[in-house]
């Protein structure tokens, strides 16, 4: 009698796993196709006005038009990235908050960076790509500054006194800044601004000489006169600008590209990510998103969950060379 109780409990122990299995595996794709029943919120490390808080707005609109749900842009600057990375990745994974993340907050900040308040490698999920982009080297029209070649033969003339600005430290335009110094053997000042757009203004205004910055706040002020754009930071000239050399002419194999994508808090269903990605890869695709990103600068590039991914291991691992070969640290 016992063995046959023992036998009876075994069975009904083993029908309720599978019962616990098979109500998460119904649970979880009702959940996928109900997503998304409220508001989706972006959080953007970076002031308006930037590059990728550009992207993420095109891609938000569209997005918004898709799945008929408001997408809410939130604007959480500072610390290059880091306060808006932190206040995301502790928000709840459920699909509900987005991270736009970039070169700077998920590649250079854990490359320069002892200590950060979130984990890009754990504390969050890759989920779409959204574009790649050269940066543009920009100067002030004042300084008489013409070429790459003009801006090395200044910094070695002036060690130390020629004035830089970026986003802030370790942002993308700080490390392509200080790579160009590390090429061209060349010493100058960082001058970091609160995010790209004024980091940009600052350039056209005077208050520092040069600086790479994203080129969709740039190149309406290159259009007007308030700023010269000296090259690209891709390997070949731009099609859209193709009378814009590449800094690559001037020091052979000089690259940095820009990059962000949307990512989400660890732990958000698999269902959900997919989804997301498939969301925000047809926005990409559309005719007029591309439109206004290539208005801006910026290059679309739909990729697959896994494919971003690997992308993102690949730069991660490019910046923490660079960083340790310039000696960059921003602690």
């Amino acid at each position: 009698m016992s063995v046959l109780l023992s036998d009876c409990v075994d069975l009904f122990r083993r029908w309720m796993r599978r019962f616990a299995w098979l109500t998460l595996i119904v649970g979880g794709t009702a959940f996928s196709q109900d997503y998304p029943g409220k508001p989706i919120r972006v959080v953007v490390p970076f002031p308006p006005g930037g590059s990728t808080d550009i992207a993420a707005r095109i891609v938000g609109e569209r997005l918004s038009s898709q799945v008929k749900q408001p997408v809410l842009i939130e604007n959480r600057p500072g610390a290059n990235g880091s306060i808006g990375a932190e206040i995301a990745a502790r928000s709840a994974p459920d699909g509900y908050t987005l991270f736009l993340g970039n070169l700077g907050v998920m590649a250079i900040n854990p490359a320069i960076y002892e200590k950060l308040p979130y984990d890009p490698r754990k504390s969050f999920v890759p989920v779409a790509m959204n574009i790649v982009s050269p940066l543009i080297l920009i100067a002030n029209p004042a300084s008489g500054i013409t070429t790459v070649a003009d801006l090395i033969a200044r910094a070695k003339a002036e060690p130390g006194k020629l004035t830089f600005s970026s986003g802030g430290n370790g942002s993308a335009a700080h490390l392509a800044a200080e790579l160009l110094n590390f090429a061209a053997g060349t010493q100058t000042l960082h001058i970091p601004y609160k995010g790209a757009a004024p980091a940009t203004t600052a350039v056209a205004s005077g208050e520092v000489v040069y600086g790479f910055s994203g080129q969709g706040p740039s190149w309406p002020l290159v259009n007007a006169g308030k700023l010269r754009a000296l090259a690209l930071s891709g390997l070949k000239r731009s099609s859209d600008n193709p009378n814009t050399p590449v800094v690559a002419e001037t020091l052979p194999d000089f690259e940095v590209l820009d990059w962000n994508g949307m990512f989400v808090p660890a732990g958000t269903p698999n269902e959900i990510i997919i989804k997301l990605n498939q969301l925000i890869n047809a926005a990409l695709n559309d005719s007029e998103t591309r439109s206004k990103m290539s208005a801006n600068g910026l290059d679309t590039t739909p990729r697959s969950v896994e494919q971003f991914a690997t992308f993102i291991r690949s730069e991660q691992e490019k910046w923490e060379k660079v960083a340790r070969a310039a000696k960059i640290r921003a602690d």
